[in-house]
């Protein structure tokens, strides 16, 4: 099966008709009456059946199409990502993560496209550990994220600043006077937190391993005011 005639069967499909799909395709209907005909014989399926003027597509046929338009529209992009780098365009894929997304997303889509309006900014927002593992993955070209740099030895890291780990209470519980905490101090502590997908997730269990003990964790979420809301 040619491409050509995944796009003349999609066509058909769509219109359920040989004619409107010629008019839209601009080709003869004649062509697109032979494609059918040998894409038929090739894979030996019936594709459509008439109900007067109108093609019916077979359930074959309709299986055959969703893989079709699986691949066409993958070919679709392909197309744009040539047409990106035959331009030079400027596009830059990039991952945030949620906590801290939240003070820099407003600069980035104010400042920064009133400063650079010429590039084309895609943005995620997502945890660290699967941020990096799509720049790793080449799905993204940047991730602004909390990290540790032994992740991967695939990637280039550039550190814009420190910050620290904050345990973050309600304002009667007996440590939120505390200016600071030690591990001793939450041993017991029941905790919430960001899962599996943050730095954070890999931070506290390597403290406590440290301490030859588990974090006490009733629940974990990927979202910062779900945890906020149940502290």
């Amino acid at each position: 099966m040619t491409l050509t005639q995944m796009r003349y069967f999609y066509e058909v499909c769509q219109w359920q008709n040989i004619t409107k799909a010629a008019e839209h395709l601009h080709v003869s209907q004649p062509t697109i009456s032979v494609a059918m005909q040998t894409l038929e014989a090739e894979t030996g399926l019936n594709l459509f059946h008439r109900e007067g003027r109108k093609l019916v597509v077979t359930p074959e046929s309709s299986k055959l199409l969703v893989k079709v338009n699986h691949i066409l529209s993958q070919m679709d992009q392909l197309e744009l990502e040539i047409q990106d780098m035959a331009h030079n365009r400027n596009h830059i894929r990039m991952a945030l993560p949620l906590q801290i997304g939240t003070r820099f997303l407003p600069r980035i889509l104010g400042e920064f496209r009133r400063t650079h309006p010429q590039i084309k900014l895609e943005i995620i927002e997502s945890g660290g550990i699967s941020a990096l593992q799509m720049v790793e993955d080449e799905k993204l070209d940047i991730a602004l994220t909390n990290y540790t740099t032994g992740f991967s030895q695939k990637l280039h890291y550039q550190k814009l600043y420190d910050c620290e780990c904050c345990f973050v209470t309600y304002p009667s519980h007996p440590l939120a006077k505390r200016k600071a905490v030690s591990f001793a101090d939450l041993a017991d502590e029941e905790l919430v937190m960001l899962d599996s997908h943050y730095f954070i997730y890999r931070m506290v269990h390597d403290l406590y391993a440290a301490h030859s003990c588990k974090p006490r964790i009733i629940h974990f979420s990927p979202y910062l005011h779900t945890i906020k809301n149940l502290v």
